[in-house]
């Protein structure tokens, strides 16, 4: 759906007073990215029983603050944004170290031929393994372009990091992503 497209049904549902629809629609389109993006975060910190908890008190949030929601941003950078604080609420709540991913991160299916699931597979995998000794910016930031996709200007509004060193770690992490896929591992 397109982003101009997508503001007009959020300003209609809103006006509407379709807060409950419009709730429903945030689950369905973005429930399972935001609890992915935990899971990734959180790593082995948090259990998964603990990530769930994170995602359901970070979707309560998202619930509350509908209406404080600007839809002439785009709604993705505003969940994310909400997710990452409260991710970073749990570390400041617990004095956590930010370790690495949780080894049993569950990965979206691609719907492909098995082959191309089992090549995927492998290759996520790898690429996973070699994030989980990344510091956890670097992770979010991997997450946010690799995964999600997002332009650097919607990553640099959700860390609070300039769009200038988003773009820098970007072409970093794809350079040691591929040197650790060749084989020529470099430092992290």
């Amino acid at each position: 759906m397109g982003g101009l497209i997508e503001k007009i049904r959020l300003y209609g549902l809103s006006a509407a007073g379709g807060r409950d629809k419009l709730f429903g629609e945030i689950w369905e389109r973005y429930g399972r990215k935001v609890l992915f993006f935990i899971r990734e975060v959180t790593g082995r910190n948090a259990g998964h029983a603990e990530a769930e908890d994170l995602f359901q008190e970070v979707m309560l949030k998202v619930y509350e603050k509908l209406d404080l929601f600007n839809p002439a941003y785009a709604l993705s950078t505003w969940i994310y944004t909400i997710a990452r604080n409260h991710c970073m609420d749990y570390f400041r709540k617990r004095k956590v170290v930010h370790g690495p991913l949780d080894e049993t991160t569950e990965y979206p299916d691609n719907k492909s031929t098995p082959e191309d699931a089992a090549v995927a597979g492998d290759l996520f995998a790898r690429i996973g393994a070699y994030l989980e000794g990344l510091k956890q910016t670097d992770r979010e930031i991997a997450y946010f372009r690799f995964y999600e996709e997002m332009k650097y200007s919607e990553i640099a509004q959700v860390t609070g990091i300039p769009e200038g060193t988003i773009k820098s770690k970007v072409f970093e992490l794809r350079k040691k992503i591929a040197g650790h896929l060749e084989g020529k591992d470099e430092n992290r």
